[in-house]
């Protein structure tokens, strides 16, 4: 309890709430109740709205004796009276409240789940294809380097032949349907084999 301005009125909480009990037994009647009471604010935690409040308070005059008046008075506290002041948010705008804040927040979180969803999906499939096409241009890699590798060959086997490795990697020689036959075979049997 505090004391206002010099006079002897004190606030408390009604009914001497959370005070000495023997305060509380000394006046008569008092029945001190905490729901019905104590101040409260029931607080939304997303938004920080107030939806519900009651703010409960007692003003309390100090009673003491004097030489001129209230000579027989027993001196204390003596409540005057409580009040209270408070709101509640109406069932109206309690459901427009839930539509806007929860509607949003369910919106946001569907949202982000579909966009997971559909990350996956696109995400699959692009690795098999990014893969395959890796895989196709290994084969090709791999048919080029083999092509390669049989016209060296054709020319280390073959000294005394007039064929010619030109720089490019293509070979001159006086039997060129015999190479380019080799080469053929050679390359369709590397393609069955990426098949």
């Amino acid at each position: 309890m505090t004391i206002e301005h010099g006079t002897p009125l004190f606030l408390g909480k009604p009914h001497f709430l959370d005070a000495e009990q023997s305060l509380i037994n000394s006046i008569f009647g008092l029945n001190p109740i905490k729901e019905l009471h104590d101040t409260y604010f029931d607080i939304e935690p997303i938004s920080g709205i107030v939806m519900d409040t009651a703010e409960r308070f007692q003003i309390n005059l100090m009673m003491s004796k004097t030489d001129i008046r209230y000579k027989d008075c027993c001196e204390g506290i003596m409540p005057i009276l409580w009040l209270e002041f408070g709101g509640r948010i109406t069932e109206d705008l309690a459901n427009r409240f839930k539509n806007l804040v929860y509607g949003t927040q369910n919106l946001s979180e569907n949202l982000f789940q579909g966009l997971n969803a559909l990350a996956a999906t696109l995400i699959i499939p692009g690795a098999i294809i990014t893969t395959i096409q890796n895989r196709k241009r290994l084969d090709a890699k791999e048919i080029q380097q083999g092509k390669k590798s049989i016209k060296q060959n054709i020319v280390k086997s073959n000294p005394n032949n007039s064929n010619q490795d030109l720089d490019d990697g293509t070979i001159r020689s006086d039997k060129p349907t015999e190479i380019s036959e080799n080469l053929e075979d050679l390359s369709e049997e590397a393609e069955e084999d990426t098949q």
